[in-house]
């Protein structure tokens, strides 16, 4: 499992070396981050405040690296650049709690998610759920009883600023 956490956090890391897309203004961009201690699921994490989580020191998928974000259905691809990433985070299916990550814009936290696979036995939390298996495109979804964040304004502003909002 430690081996699998390194290599997708090295992924991640390669990716975010790689981006030939500059992102000007980091106030108001949209980025998903997955959490710097890989060993908290997704379940962990729905205990905790959100402004307790740590991030990852990189943002596992940027702005730029969307080709479209369709708001009505939440649902986004993204460029093949992040492809080897994204396949790396699917093999990853024996991980039962999910993988978490939050959705920022800027430096403010969003909200709370987890990667999860169709695959797991166990029940999703109550946050944002992208099933990793299901994509592209992927869908952010809600399992009932979760809070919804994913219509916040800094979101839809970030992704129409950057050309990738489909309305």
């Amino acid at each position: 499992m430690f081996v699998s956490a390194l290599f997708l956090c090295g992924a991640a890391l390669l990716h975010s070396c790689d981006s030939t897309v500059q992102i000007e203004e980091v106030e108001d961009t949209f980025a998903v981050y997955l959490l710097r201690d890989t060993t908290l699921t997704a379940n962990d994490a729905v205990a905790k405040p959100l402004s307790a989580l740590q991030l990852a020191d990189t943002a596992f998928i940027l702005v730029s690296d969307l080709t479209g974000y369709r708001w009505a259905e939440h649902t986004f691809t993204v460029k093949e650049q992040l492809t080897p990433a994204m396949d790396l985070l699917k093999q990853r299916k024996n991980v039962a709690h999910g993988v978490p990550f939050v959705i920022v814009v800027g430096i403010d936290r969003i909200y709370l998610g987890t990667f999860w696979w169709t695959t797991s036995s166990s029940i999703p939390p109550a946050c944002a759920v992208i099933d990793i298996l299901s994509g592209p495109p992927y869908a952010i979804t809600l399992p009932q009883g979760a809070p919804e964040y994913r219509n916040d304004a800094r979101i839809r502003t970030s992704l129409m600023k950057y050309g990738v909002l489909i309305e």
